[in-house]
């Protein structure tokens, strides 16, 4: 089982960058394609992992 855990403590995040900082919004094509590759690793629901390679790849097409 892995957990993370992220602490956010006044200006200390600020070298983040704006992908870490705002949760993922994913188009209609990325939550689908994120649920496909979760279905291959036979997994029910996609995790973090799944819906940042999505992104990736609907980045990639463009």
């Amino acid at each position: 089982m892995k957990v993370e855990l992220s602490f956010e403590f006044g200006e200390d995040h600020k070298g983040m960058g704006e992908e870490e900082k705002k949760p993922m919004e994913l188009t209609p094509f990325q939550k689908k394609v994120a649920k496909m590759l979760a279905q291959k690793a036979g997994r029910s629901k996609p995790n973090e992992e799944d819906m940042y390679k999505a992104s990736d790849l609907e980045d990639e097409e463009d």
